[in-house]
C-alpha cells in the first residue's frame, strides 16, 4: 500500500508531461457504473441521483435549467461574439452557463446551492496551475484561489479528444494531487468535457480511479436527449446534495482543520494509545500552520500521508485552557490491518532510540471507511539523516560517524525485541 515512489513534479506542465503522468497511472483506470461512483462521494448524493433518474420527478426543473441554459448562452453570443462550434473555448463558455443557469433555476425555486463554479481556465490557482473549472464550496466561495476549499475539478478539450484522452486524463489527475497536497480526503471529484460535450465522471481514491459516463451537455437548437437530461441532473444533485468538505479526512471547527477533538475524531474503542487523560477532561490539537511540512503527499496511489506541526491543549477540571507541548500530527491511510500506531507502540515499549515517543493514536472513526485511516500524534524526534547531510552536505567524518552509529544502535536495539521477532519501524 505505500507508494514506490512520488511524481515527477514537472516545472512546465505541458501536455507530454500529462500524457506520462497517465500512461504512469493508466492501470489504475476502472469503469464503474455512475450510481456507484456517486455513492463513493456520498450515499445522500447516490440515493437522490437514483430516485430522480427512476421517478422523473425533477423533470420540471431540468427543462426550466435548459431553458435558463439556451438563454443565458444567446446572452454571451450577443455580448461577446460567436465561438467555433466544438472547441474548447465552446465547451468553456457553455459549461459555464450551464452551471449558472441551475443556480439560478434551484434559487428561484427556493434551494440554495452548496457549491459554486468557479471558471479558472484563465485565473490560476495559488501555485499557479489553471484547471478549466472548479466547484468550491458556496460559504468559501470567495477564496476560490486555494485548493484546500475546491471540491471538485472540470477539464474540458475540444471535439478532437475522446473520452478516454490522455492530455486531459493527465490534468485530472494532476489536479488530484494538488488538491490532496495539504487537505487530507478520502477521495477527490473530477468532471473530464470530451469530444461533442461528453462527460465524464472521476472519482480518486487511494487505490483506484473509478470513472463513470455521466451524459452530455445540452445543444442548443435540438430536442433535449436522454444523455443531455442527464448531465443536467448530474450536476443539479451535486450542486445541491454534495457536502462541499465531502472527501475530508478530519472534521473541521474552524478553517480547514485547525483544531481538532482528538476523543471525537478517534473514540476510546478506537484508541491504541492515549498517553493524555488523566485529570484532564478533553484535549484538542490546534494545527500550527494548515499546510503540511512533510508526508507522501504527492502520489496517485497507495498510503498518503500528512505531518503537521501542532500543539496540545488540555481543558482542565477547572474549565481553564492549558497549553501542552508541541508534537507532530500524522494522517494517513492504510490498506491493511497492519496498523502503524500497534507497531510504533512496541518500538516505544523496547526503548529502540530515535524513534518519535508516540503520544496518541487510533482509527479515525469513519464510516464509510471502518479502520482505513489512522491518526498519530507524536513527539519531534529531531533531525533526519536526510536533514544531516543537507546541512552538512556529508564533509565532516564525524558526521557520517554519528549517522552510521546512530542507525546501527536503532536496528539493534529493534532486532533485540521481547522473542516475538525482529521489528522495524519505517521511522528511525
Amino acid at each position: 500500500s505505500t507508494p514506490s515512489k512520488a511524481q515527477v513534479k514537472a516545472a512546465a506542465k505541458k501536455d507530454a508531461y500529462y500524457r506520462q503522468l497517465f500512461g504512469d497511472n493508466e492501470q489504475l483506470f476502472k469503469k464503474r457504473p455512475l450510481h456507484s461512483i456517486l455513492g463513493m462521494l456520498s450515499e445522500e448524493v447516490r440515493e437522490k441521483w437514483m430516485h430522480y433518474s427512476n421517478t422523473n420527478e425533477d423533470r420540471r426543473l431540468l427543462e426550466q435549467v435548459v431553458s435558463q441554459y439556451r438563454q443565458r448562452i444567446c446572452e454571451l453570443a450577443a455580448s461577446e461574439g460567436e465561438i467555433n462550434v466544438g472547441s474548447e473555448p465552446y465547451y468553456q463558455r457553455n459549461t459555464g452557463a450551464l452551471f449558472d443557469a441551475i443556480r439560478v433555476v434551484l434559487e428561484d425555486n427556493g434551494v440554495q446551492p452548496l457549491l459554486a463554479w468557479h471558471d479558472t481556465h484563465d485565473s490560476p490557482l495559488r501555485n499557479d496551475r489553471k484547471p478549466d473549472g472548479t466547484l468550491i464550496e458556496l460559504a468559501n466561495a470567495s477564496d476560490s484561489k486555494d485548493w484546500r476549499w475546491v471540491a471538485a475539478v472540470v477539464e474540458i478539450k475540444d471535439d478532437k479528444a475522446s473520452e478516454n484522452n490522455k492530455v486531459a486524463r493527465g490534468q485530472i489527475l494532476e489536479d488530484f494531487l494538488d488538491m490532496a497536497r495539504d487537505q487530507p480526503r478520502k477521495n477527490m471529484l473530477g468532471l473530464g468535457i470530451t469530444k461533442h460535450g461528453k462527460v465524464t465522471a472521476y472519482v480518486s481514491t487511494c487505490d483506484s480511479i473509478d470513472y463513470a459516463i455521466v451524459g452530455k451537455l445540452p445543444a442548443l437548437d435540438t430536442n433535449v436527449s436522454s444523455e443531455e437530461y442527464a448531465m443536467v441532473r448530474f450536476i443539479a444533485v451535486l450542486l445541491r446534495y454534495l457536502d462541499p468538505r465531502h472527501s475530508y479526512v478530519v472534521s473541521q471547527t474552524s478553517g480547514i482543520f485547525n483544531d481538532i477533538n482528538l476523543v471525537e475524531l478517534v473514540p476510546p474503542p478506537k484508541q491504541i494509545v492515549n498517553m493524555l487523560s488523566g485529570s484532564f477532561r478533553e484535549f484538542r490539537l490546534k494545527i500550527a500552520d494548515d499546510k503540511a511540512f512533510s508526508g507522501r503527499r504527492y502520489y496517485i496511489h497507495g498510503m498518503r500521508t500528512w505531518l503537521y506541526h501542532a500543539q496540545i491543549y488540555y481543558a482542565t477540571e477547572a474549565g481553564k485552557v492549558e497549553r501542552g507541548d508541541d508534537v507532530i500530527l500524522k494522517l494517513q491511510w492504510h490498506a491493511s490491518d497492519a496498523r502503524e500506531g500497534d507497531i510504533h507502540k512496541k518500538a516505544n515499549s523496547m526503548s529502540v532510540p530515535h524513534i518519535p515517543q508516540l503520544v496518541f493514536a487510533g482509527d479515525i472513526e469513519m464510516e464509510e471507511h471502518p479502520g482505513g485511516w489512522e491518526v498519530l500524534v507524536m513527539h519531534n524526534a529531531g533531525a533526519s539523516i536526510k536533514d544531516h547531510a543537507i546541512w552538512s552536505n556529508f564533509h565532516n567524518a564525524c558526521v557520517i560517524v554519528d549517522a552510521f552509529a546512530g542507525f546501527s544502535h536503532t536496528l539493534l536495539a529493534a532486532s533485540a525485541g521481547d522473542g516475538s521477532g525482529f521489528i522495524l519501524h519505517r521511522d528511525v
